[in-house]
């Protein structure tokens, strides 16, 4: 039983690895006929896009080569000796895998290996590099690249660090780029229109293919958005710190002073040097009067003089207060009254939280007549006798 079981199991995997495979490998016959000293450079084997790797096996006629790039894989060359040839040319892409059967078959006289200087592949050579461009938004930017003995090209874009490189249809899916528009993408002359603030920094490139199989790259042409929006550094708003002016209430030293004088008339005093002060106190009675003090304190020899004089206007009757302080006797008093109402309320809340743990505390018990069923409305108030019946009711579940 477990053997079948597991020959049943690898029989479901074989299948599954079957559609796997056939899902993404796929072969395609491919057939070839050329004359010798025919040039070849337009034989396109692949075509599409995310090419990440081309393998070649089996045999190729004399002087054919297989090129490709990331979109495009072809063939070029001259072939210099009939006959039939076979090779398979497998290209792993981003999504699938595809294997190319090739059959090559070559007819004609064998080329004289003397072949006139024209067959001759000459160096791949870059004549000149796009150069920067600065625009704004919205406007267009034109890159022009040459090169000598380039039997193809193809135009890349790398980001604003260099660290990723975009082919034509790539840049066109970046976020923010949808409305770019690109033109002469397979010429020496690029054109880019409706450039987006995005692009700003991007750099240019133009890739070739010489007929000897090697490939060449332009300089960088870097793409400058002169109004691409810049972020702004944000200037914190410091609230102003108020620093309030302190009320300073006068101190007066009255240490054993000599004072005569009152509320009528002009007072005079004198003191000890350096230690009473000389007070003179000059007042009438009534209401808003006016008390002018003034304090002369004579110190001692190397102490400096100090006079101090103090003006205060009282709206009272008593015209010989200098000054008063104190806290409020209304404000105390509501303070008193708030502290009073928080405590009320509170004791108000604690008292209905105690009813309510009272009663959650008293089981209901259940009333019933053992007779006829009946079950009062309210159980708190039972009758001794069955108003249905007349039996007395006894106490159930």
């Amino acid at each position: 039983m477990k053997k079948r079981i597991f020959a049943i199991a690898v029989a479901v995997m074989l299948i599954c690895a079957l559609f796997t495979v056939s899902a993404f490998a796929v072969t395609e016959n491919r057939t070839y006929v050329f004359k010798t000293g025919d040039f070849i450079s337009s034989y396109y084997v692949d075509q599409g896009s995310n090419i990440t790797n081309v393998s070649v096996s089996g045999s190729l006629p004399s002087g054919i080569q297989i090129a490709n790039n990331d979109t495009q894989v072809w063939i070029y060359g001259m072939p210099d000796t009939a006959g039939t040839y076979y090779a398979q040319i497998e290209v792993t892409k981003s999504d699938e895998t595809v294997t190319y059967v090739c059959t090559f078959t070559v007819s004609g006289a064998p080329v004289s290996t003397s072949q006139p200087s024209y067959y001759v592949y000459q160096p791949l050579s870059i004549t000149k590099s796009p150069t920067d461009e600065t625009v704004k938004t919205g406007e267009d930017a034109v890159f022009v690249a040459r090169a000598d003995n380039a039997q193809y090209l193809e135009w890349r874009f790398k980001n604003a660090d260099k660290s990723k490189t975009y082919s034509v249809a790539e840049i066109k899916k970046e976020k923010g780029f949808e409305n770019l528009e690109i033109d002469g993408s397979n010429t020496e002359r690029l054109v880019l229109k409706n450039i987006p603030a995005a692009m700003d920094g991007y750099n240019v490139q133009c890739k070739y293919l010489g007929y000897d199989g090697t490939t060449a790259y332009t300089n960088y042409a870097k793409i400058t958005v002169s109004d691409a929006a810049t972020p702004a550094t944000p200037t914190p708003t410091i609230a102003p710190i108020v620093t309030p002016s302190p009320t300073i209430a006068p101190v007066i030293s009255t240490n054993n002073p000599s004072y005569t004088g009152g509320n009528n008339g002009t007072g005079t005093g004198s003191g000890t040097t350096g230690s009473a002060p000389a007070i003179t106190h000059n007042g009438t009675s009534g209401n808003d009067a006016t008390v002018d003090t003034t304090i002369g304190n004579n110190g001692a020899a190397g102490d400096p003089n100090n006079v101090s004089t103090i003006d205060n206007t009282s709206a009272g009757a008593d015209a010989s207060s200098a000054s008063r302080s104190g806290a409020s006797g209304t404000t105390i008093l509501l303070y008193v009254l708030i502290v009073l109402a928080v405590l009320a309320l509170l004791a108000i809340l604690v008292l209905l939280l105690r009813n309510r743990l009272a009663r959650a505390a008293v089981p209901q018990v259940q009333v019933r007549c053992n007779k006829c069923g009946w079950v009062p409305d309210d159980p708190n108030d039972i009758p001794k006798y069955c108003p249905e019946c007349g039996e007395i009711i006894y106490r159930g579940n």
